[in-house]
């Protein structure tokens, strides 16, 4: 036999084998992948569209809270996330983009029907999971609370506690430093009569300075009404003192002295153009407010002292002054 040819014969028989094992390698590994991709576990996917819409918000949005109705409920078990709980779709139910400044924003479910037991679930900005059952004890309607938030992106899911079950409902969205001062059940109010003294005064008054005795403090959690961001404490409804001043407030200062040093209170002051000023230490070196008054109008100051812990109530003097 030709040498030639015998090696010829053996090669192609060699190559053959080797197809064929290559193609059997190639159909054991496909069945492996799509064996493997039909048995995996399904997760909740905040790159899906979410099926209820999605909103774009910001602080202009105000006090009454954003609703969008909804059905909760799926077929994914939200326990493989630590903390979560309920049974939810893959894609989420509702998307907001936030754009605005607030310390909390409240997310939230209520079923139509009272007895069913509904989950939160948001995907945050940055990727951390925020998940809720029952929002306290005896309310088993679910919150997600978000303090300070960052604008971006929040995906949100609404399950239901049961397998199975699929709850007709509300989802709202809210403002918490919205929602609070305008449902306050008291306000600043300066339509009162202030509680300890009105007094008037004009540019170049004498003696100064000019104090009158007060005590801070009241049941108005001043931070709820968001007048500022470094606003904080409590003051009373009414204000404490009014002050009538005409003239230029160029030079003129009002500022509250306690008793005992080292109390702690605030200065709260609406003047005459309808805006709100407020201070809690005039420096570094005094817990005592103080507000300078430069480019007011003349006219109607209504004087708040606030404490700056619930329940004190600190005795001092409010002193106004041009020096």
């Amino acid at each position: 036999m030709n040498r030639n040819y015998s090696l010829r014969k053996a090669l192609t028989k060699y190559t053959h084998t080797r197809f064929f094992l290559s193609l059997l390698l190639i159909i054991i590994f496909s069945v492996g992948v799509h064996a493997q991709k039909k048995g995996a576990t399904p997760t909740m996917d905040y790159s899906l569209n979410p099926t209820y819409g999605e909103i774009t918000l910001d602080n202009s949005f105000g006090a009454e809270p954003y609703q969008q109705t909804i059905t909760s409920g799926g077929e994914i078990n939200a326990s493989y996330q630590a903390g979560c709980t309920g049974y939810v779709s893959e894609g989420p139910d509702f998307r907001l983009h936030w754009e605005g400044s607030t310390t909390q924003l409240a997310i939230f479910f209520t079923p139509s029907t009272d007895t069913e037991d509904a989950t939160i679930l948001v995907n945050t900005p940055d990727g951390t999971w925020i998940c809720n059952d029952d929002v306290e004890e005896g309310n088993i309607n679910p919150l997600a609370l978000i303090e300070n938030p960052s604008s971006g992106q929040y995906d949100i899911w609404v399950g239901s506690y049961e397998e199975g079950k699929y709850i007709e409902g509300t989802l709202f969205i809210a403002d918490l430093d919205e929602y609070t001062a305008e449902n306050s059940s008291t306000k600043l109010d300066y339509s009162l009569d202030p509680q300890y003294s009105t007094f008037s005064l004009k540019e170049g008054f004498s003696p100064d300075p000019f104090s009158i005795s007060g005590t801070s403090g009241g049941d108005v959690d001043v931070k709820a009404l968001s007048i500022s961001s470094d606003c904080l404490g409590y003051a009373s409804e009414a204000p404490d003192f009014r002050l009538n001043w005409t003239g230029s407030t160029a030079s003129l200062k009002i500022r509250f002295e306690p008793n005992n040093k080292g109390d702690d209170t605030i200065l709260i002051i609406n003047t005459p153009s309808g805006s709100w000023l407020c201070n809690d230490d005039e420096s570094t070196d005094t817990l005592n407010p103080m507000l300078h008054l430069s480019g007011e109008e003349e006219g109607q100051f209504d004087i708040w002292v606030g404490s700056l812990n619930n329940g004190d109530f600190i005795e001092g003097k409010l002193v106004v002054t041009e020096h």
